[in-house]
């Protein structure tokens, strides 16, 4: 499982999740107004307030409280806006449907996505303390010995060792989390604030969807990616191999045996490519 988030899935965990959501709606004045989302670092829920439809989130794990702050630090752009915050509770801005949902040609996904990495990683913001840093994030590749993800091991070294340029990455840059924010255009939510090399933030698209979309679209995506971000494409398959790798190892750990078997097509893929 990625960073050090605190899972949200007991029942009593649930329950004790979704009773700090109905308290955080109360102090924002607001209440609830659509079905909760409980994930491994936070509880939320669209809710309606006298300015209208907002969303409240609350922080269920340090990771989670990362990803408000990460919000903070962008100030919309490019990414959901905080209204207002309360501790380990935000008030955000409501947005429309997800990009996933719409379900755009995937060169016009792939643009999108682009797009709001470029917008994020343009912000001139001094890097937060606190957050991960990229070597922090790929503990899991780093530490692994198995020989299977040795090769992406290897470049995963290098990469970490030999950059030295980083900004605020989003960490989960995919289509179920860009969603449309009407005259705002398309923006991003749940971050996982992670301080790192550009190039990382564009590697979530090459594992978007499942594992025939991944490999039916990867040459497509990385012509259009390279161009679109303007990123050196054996710079961008080193950076592919290692978070695919990563996500691998993540989903083994979960028990997610037909996503780390995409995750793996896809770092293969990017390893015969280089």
């Amino acid at each position: 499982m990625a960073g050090d988030s605190v899972g949200v899935s007991k029942p009593e965990d649930e329950t004790h999740a979704l009773h700090d959501l109905t308290l955080a709606a109360r102090r924002f004045g607001a209440v609830l107004d659509g079905p909760p989302f409980v994930s491994t670092g936070s509880v939320g829920s669209a809710v309606l307030t006298e300015h209208g439809r907002r969303y409240v989130k609350v922080a269920q794990s340090q990771e989670g409280f990362r990803g408000i702050q990460a919000l903070n630090l962008w100030a919309g752009m490019g990414a959901v806006r905080v209204i207002s915050q309360d501790g380990n509770a935000a008030l955000l801005e409501h947005a429309g449907p997800s990009l996933r949902s719409i379900a755009p040609t995937d060169a016009e996904l792939t643009a999108v996505l682009c797009d709001v990495a470029s917008r994020l990683h343009s912000q001139q913001i001094k890097l937060p303390t606190g957050f991960h840093s990229v070597e922090r994030w790929f503990t899991a590749l780093l530490t692994d010995e198995s020989r299977e993800f040795l090769p992406a091991r290897c470049i995963c070294t290098r990469l970490i060792n030999d950059w030295t340029s980083h900004v605020l990455l989003h960490g989960d840059l995919r289509s179920g989390n860009v969603l449309h924010g009407g005259d705002r255009g398309w923006l991003a939510i749940n971050p996982k604030g992670i301080v790192g090399p550009r190039q990382l933030d564009f590697c979530n698209i090459f594992t978007n969807h499942d594992a025939r979309d991944s490999l039916r679209y990867f040459e497509s995506r990385l012509r259009h990616v390279c161009a679109l971000a303007t990123i050196d494409r054996m710079d961008l398959l080193r950076w592919i191999a290692a978070w695919a790798a990563l996500s691998c190892l993540w989903h083994l750990e979960d028990g997610s045996a037909e996503s780390a078997a995409s995750a793996r097509a896809v770092m293969n893929r990017a390893l015969v490519a280089l």
